[in-house]
């Protein structure tokens, strides 16, 4: 059972830096840590962030 400023901490993480780990990560992390991941997933709208970077940097780059 994790402590409440455990929970709070990976809350304040996850809003400054939405993210996501594999399964083989999750499995190699302590349960409560593992659960809580599981149980908070990211948005669709972060896992394309990087191409949305790119995509981004294309057009700067573009106009230039």
């Amino acid at each position: 059972m994790p402590v409440p400023w455990c929970t709070d901490f990976l809350a304040h993480i996850m809003q400054i830096t939405p993210h996501g780990w594999s399964a083989s990560t999750l499995d190699s992390m302590p349960t409560f840590m593992a659960e809580w991941y599981r149980a908070h997933q990211i948005s669709d709208a972060y896992r394309d962030i990087r191409a949305r970077v790119d995509d981004d940097y294309k057009k700067l780059t573009s106009k230039i």
